[in-house]
């Protein structure tokens, strides 16, 4: 995950680890920012419509998702239990 350094003004974590390894090897200059808006719907859509190139978040993939864009092959698995 990434975290802001509220005291530095700075990202880290291993998602932007990840994006500045891509960014060297691809040639490409990052821009990072915070979503508008805190909906995945949303973020998933902007993806699609090209507003954005790539996103680096821990979202699900969902067969609904898939179908507006690409997802790499996942870098973490979370499993969740349930108690009922």
């Amino acid at each position: 995950m990434s975290f802001l350094s509220i005291t530095q003004h700075h990202l880290h974590g291993s998602y932007v680890d990840i994006i500045e390894e891509l960014s060297t090897t691809l040639n490409f200059r990052p821009s990072y920012f915070r979503s508008p808006t805190p909906l995945w719907s949303d973020l998933i859509q902007s993806l699609a419509d090209k507003d954005y190139d790539l996103s680096a978040t821990n979202s699900a993939i969902t067969i609904d998702r898939s179908k507006l864009v690409d997802f790499s092959v996942p870098i973490s698995a979370v499993n969740y239990m349930y108690e009922i």
